[in-house]
């Protein structure tokens, strides 16, 4: 009788819920000094300045996909749980509305309609069901509109692009994409670029037609559009795709990476920025919204920087008006042809990241791939290869923020890609993958001094591994990653610390005790990481069930819920995890102590009256008395 009771207030709920949701350098000499914008944030870099707790800091960011297939708006919010359980923070969409009919079904940065959603994903109601269940469980949520160029109705740009262009965009269905049908509708606008010879220019990697983002009218509509799309809908800021500016003058020659050649002829007779387009979208968004950006540099193809060490960008005007950029040098440069193949030593790779051009308090990402990146070695890393574990500890415990793709974390790449790419096998599921991350990100999203810390070489001597310490005011976290297949023997400088003072590893749960602090030799397994705190630190805790966002009955977890909120039907048995010399494990409903668990595994059944909405909250305390918590906040009914 009582499971029958219980299926009825889940009916009742589901209902309900169902209801409410039918019805709910400053820049390269060309930009004026009186024209910067005032960022109001102290120049902290902080989107809510605040010298902390910037929720941009707080989790790893996630994308979808971009090829293949679309992912519908209730894909994305069946996703929610998972990605709140690993440590997400932000959601990143490629563009919602409807888009070109391209050479890849996949790739809807090429808007054809902002005036209608892209009917693969879903409807209006579908949209806005995800982003409540989003924001209902603490996530943030994103898109991007294609500013820089848009896509002609036909082949227009065949033969006036540069030679390593390996697509030309276009709309099979010949409309073409939103500004295209805008201009031909007004000729009289300056919507688009024209070349020298008065046709409209093309952007010269085969992306279309050039955008002319300094029009009033090209102003006037993505001022409209963010209003109407971003703050209408509730999104928590635009990603800024694509800035760098892709059109040349005739005469110059322009550098893709090591590969260069003459600006294609016919070139463009005047310069286009786009800051001033940036800076009226940045003065109407919210205070605690973010722009992201594709990349630091308006102007990346000016020089050969990218063929020799560092490989610094030679500006970084996207500063001014992103909070973060993503920057494809650390990521297909630094990450993929040094520090993978240790061609630079730890001490060379902390200075890297410490010279690195960031203006304005800003931040970057630190990431394997991005939606766009699908050929062979990228995809196989992740799925085959043991060093993809010390690289997902590496970007989450160095200065940025972490960004996953879907692949990673979600799903395995589809298997016709996997067919066209030639690889037949994956040794490491995504459970595997996932189970990292999370784990991975606990510890980063628990530890101040790996969100917001300064950086500092470590290794001394031995086997080269890459050994940093991360500090922030009296917190300090030491990070120490193998990438060699065999174990490693590296001696650290850890002079900073007293002899006989406790490391415990929380990332395999392990403790060290220092007795030779500037000469201290540790061990690391093959492909394997450390991630060592001081015992004075606070242990690490989290609830391991109930997870955010899930439906249980009778203990067991059901499906995940409609808007992200955790629900439990009946008695359930609390279960947490902590790291450390843990001495008691305390659960608390709703600030009162219930339970003292002193031993491995740490569980409390509750099975008492309770209807209505509580926290539940677990306080960890170590053998020296320091203690750590984590809470969560459910619906329950049991009687």
């Amino acid at each position: 009788m009582k499971k029958l009771i219980a299926m009825g207030i889940l009916c009742l709920m589901i209902t309900s819920s169902t209801t409410n949701l039918v019805g709910n350098l400053r820049t390269c000499g060309w930009t004026n000094e009186n024209s910067l914008i005032d960022l109001k944030e102290s120049y902290n870099g902080l989107a809510d300045g605040e010298d902390k707790n910037s929720w941009i800091k707080e989790g790893a960011t996630f994308c979808e996909e971009l090829i293949l297939k679309t992912t519908t708006f209730n894909e994305l919010a069946d996703m929610i749980p998972i990605l709140k359980d690993v440590g997400v923070k932000l959601i990143e969409l490629v563009p919602i509305w409807e888009h070109c009919n391209s050479f890849a079904p996949g790739l809807r940065w090429q808007v054809r309609n902002y005036e209608k959603l892209d009917p693969a994903r879903g409807t209006e109601e579908d949209l806005s069901n995800f982003l409540d269940k989003a924001h209902a469980a603490g996530l943030k949520v994103i898109t991007m509109f294609q500013i820089a160029t848009t896509t002609p109705p036909s082949p227009v740009c065949r033969g006036r692009v540069a030679p390593w262009a390996q697509t030309i965009d276009y709309d099979r269905e010949g409309i073409g994409g939103y500004l295209y049908q805008y201009q031909i509708a007004h000729r009289d606008k300056d919507i688009l670029v024209r070349n020298l010879d008065g046709e409209y220019a093309c952007e010269f990697n085969g992306f279309g037609l050039v955008v002319n983002p300094q029009s009033e009218d090209v102003i006037r509509i993505f001022k409209e559009l963010y209003e109407r799309e971003i703050n209408g809908r509730g999104f928590d800021g635009l990603r800024l795709d694509h800035p760098a500016i892709s059109y040349c003058f005739s005469g110059d020659t322009i550098w893709h990476g090591c590969e260069h050649c003459l600006c294609p002829d016919p070139a463009v007779p005047g310069n286009y920025s786009p800051l001033r387009l940036y800076r009226t979208l940045r003065s109407i968004k919210k205070p605690d919204q973010v722009f992201t950006s594709e990349d630091p540099c308006t102007y990346p193809w000016i020089s050969d920087w990218a063929c020799n060490y560092p490989h610094y960008r030679p500006f970084t005007d996207m500063d001014e008006v992103a909070d973060i950029s993503e920057d494809y040098v650390f990521t297909l440069i630094i990450l993929r042809h040094y520090v993978l193949q240790n061609k630079i030593s730890s001490d060379e790779f902390v200075k890297w990241l410490n010279n690195e051009p960031i203006s304005y308090g800003r931040t970057r990402y630190r990431m394997w791939r991005n939606w766009n990146m699908f050929d062979f070695a990228p995809i196989n890393f992740f799925l085959n290869d043991p060093r993809y574990f010390p690289t997902v500890t590496l970007l989450c415990t160095i200065p940025g923020v972490p960004k996953v793709t879907q692949w990673e974390i979600i799903e395995e790449p589809p298997e016709e890609l996997l067919d066209w790419l030639g690889i037949k096998e994956i040794k490491y599921p995504v459970e595997d993958r996932r189970a990292h991350w999370k784990k991975v990100l606990n510890i980063r999203n628990n530890n101040d001094a790996l969100k917001y810390g300064s950086i500092r070489n470590i290794w001394k001597s031995g086997d080269e591994t890459y050994a940093y310490l991360r500090e922030d005011g009296e917190e300090r976290v030491i990070v120490v990653i193998n990438f060699l297949n065999r174990e490693a023997t590296s001696t650290l400088d850890l002079s900073f610390l007293e002899n006989g003072t406790t490391l415990h590893d929380m990332l395999n749960n392990e403790t060290f005790r220092v007795e030779n602090p500037c000469n201290f030799t540790l061990s690391i397994p093959a492909y394997g990481s450390r991630i060592l705190c001081l015992k004075e630190n606070k242990p690490a805790v989290c609830i391991k069930k109930p997870s955010d966002g899930y439906l249980y009955i009778f203990g067991r977890q059901i499906i995940p819920t409609i808007f992200g909120s955790t629900l439990i039907i009946g008695p359930i048995t609390i279960e947490a995890d902590a790291m450390g010399e843990i001495s008691k494990v305390e659960f608390y409903v709703d600030g009162d102590l219930r339970f003292t668990d002193y031993d491995v595994p740490y569980l409390w059944h509750w099975d008492e009256f309770a209807m209505g909405r509580y926290e539940i909250k677990v306080v960890a305390y170590d053998n020296s008395g320091k203690k750590g918590e984590d809470k969560i906040n459910v619906k329950i009914f049991n009687w």
